[in-house]
């Protein structure tokens, strides 16, 4: 219901929905929590309340079963790719694998070499991800724990990070 009010709105909901569920301990399936949600990205609520029980939105989360039930997606994290070529069957990679995994895969699927991006400031990346651990930080920045904590404590004490920790697990959120 969110993505029918455009791509960006969709992962702001999705964003947020995640931080209501790991971080608060919210039920999401309670449509006052969805209600919350949508305000505090600021969407439009009447509308996003409309698109909750249309059609479309019911469709849609139907296709979206489906295709996992034609992936067999059993786990998360999956990643399922398709290319243009509808003909062609989806590649689903199940748990979690490598950066260089998932790079080889797009390379295969658009049969261009890519290129590695630098990857933004450490601050920066957590003020774009709304909660991350730190083995997801030291997986994507390739670093050890103990560097990775010693940044984010620089961060800390700077005030731009604080630390969440919410059943057994520490998170990582920007400070606004």
């Amino acid at each position: 219901a969110a993505e029918l009010q455009g791509r960006v709105a969709g992962v702001n909901y999705l964003k947020k929905l995640q931080e209501y569920y790991f971080l608060k301990d919210l039920d999401i399936t309670d449509q006052d929590v969805l209600i919350e949600c949508a305000k505090d990205i600021n969407i439009d609520v009447k509308e996003f309340m409309e698109d909750l029980h249309s059609t479309h939105s019911i469709k849609a989360l139907q296709c979206d079963i489906k295709v996992t039930k034609e992936m067999h997606v059993t786990e998360i994290p999956s990643v399922v790719f398709f290319n243009e070529n509808i003909e062609e069957e989806g590649l689903r990679v199940s748990g979690f694998e490598s950066y260089q995994t998932y790079v080889k895969i797009l390379e295969l699927m658009t049969n261009t070499k890519l290129e590695k991006r630098e990857l933004p400031d450490l601050a920066e990346f957590i003020k774009f991800q709304p909660f991350v651990t730190i083995k997801e930080l030291c997986m994507i920045y390739e670093q050890s724990t103990q560097c990775m904590e010693l940044e984010l404590k620089k961060l800390i004490l700077r005030r731009k990070v604080k630390k969440i920790v919410q059943k057994d697990q520490i998170y990582y959120q920007y400070v606004v």
